[in-house]
């Protein structure tokens, strides 16, 4: 079966549809994309499995995403992020790197402090191909703990770094993106989106136009000032009826300080 993908060349203001031809049934998957330019791009598709399994299938694109090429199965049905056209990542229950768009992947660990303990990584951020930071959160008997790692030679080695998360069920904010550059946090915290750059903390509210039920699925950003969240809303006119569901890109040019439709 073809999955259809939407693409943009003018911010949003119109789409064109792309099919991807996945070879198997797309109704039980889920769907990653990401682009290191705007010709190259890979979408992973994570494949239904019981919960000790996190299959994928990686796809790529080298013309904007008009046509596209399977390339060898991921060692994680998880997102990939690519800071170059052959330089990228996967994270989950492990951390893997390729050189080379994705044919080949190596294994990597981050941080002698939980060298025992059970990780889940979070998504890597590079601002280049040697600078990027790393959230990793270890689980043990005293409950789950949040580090933060940086590198500045391409994650051959991390290096831990001051972190204001706390531990456990305590911090209840979800990173969803950190800005290039600064290692900015935007963080979702109820219908309310914080900035955290270092000691710095702002908070802007997103539009009361598009909240309703709205929930911030997602964040992007493109430079250290331009960014967009994905923001899902809905809601019923009458007890479970006269219902809507929508999708909204809320867009910010200041680096999240406030946000706009």
């Amino acid at each position: 079966a073809d999955l259809e993908l939407a693409g943009t060349s003018d911010a949003g203001q119109t789409w064109s549809i792309s099919p991807v031809a996945l070879g198997l049934d797309a109704s039980s998957c889920r769907f990653f994309l990401t682009f290191a330019d705007g010709f190259h791009g890979w979408l992973t598709v994570r494949l239904p499995s019981g919960t000790n399994f996190n299959l994928g299938r990686l796809f790529s694109t080298s013309d904007g995403g008009r046509n596209w090429a399977r390339l060898p199965d991921p060692p994680l049905g998880e997102a990939a992020v690519f800071v170059s056209p052959t330089f990228g990542w996967i994270a989950g229950d492990g951390l893997y790197v390729t050189h080379d768009g994705g044919t080949t992947w190596q294994p990597r660990r981050v941080g002698s402090e939980v060298a025992d303990l059970r990780v889940q990584y979070g998504q890597p951020q590079f601002v280049d191909q040697l600078t990027g930071r790393i959230a990793v959160t270890s689980f043990s008997q005293d409950g789950p703990e949040t580090l933060h790692f940086g590198t500045d030679d391409g994650g051959e080695q991390w290096v831990s770094i001051p972190d204001t998360l706390r531990k456990g069920g305590e911090d209840k904010n979800r990173i969803v993106a950190l800005p290039l550059r600064h290692f900015g946090r935007l963080m979702v915290e109820g219908r309310e989106v914080a900035f955290s750059n270092g000691v710095t903390v702002g908070n802007s509210s997103l539009p009361m136009a598009i909240i309703g039920a709205a929930g911030v699925i997602s964040a992007s950003f493109a430079t250290d000032t331009d960014g967009w969240l994905l923001v899902q809303a809905g809601g019923c006119a009458g007890y479970k009826s006269d219902c809507t569901h929508g999708f909204f890109l809320p867009a910010t040019s200041d680096g999240g300080q406030t946000y706009s439709v």
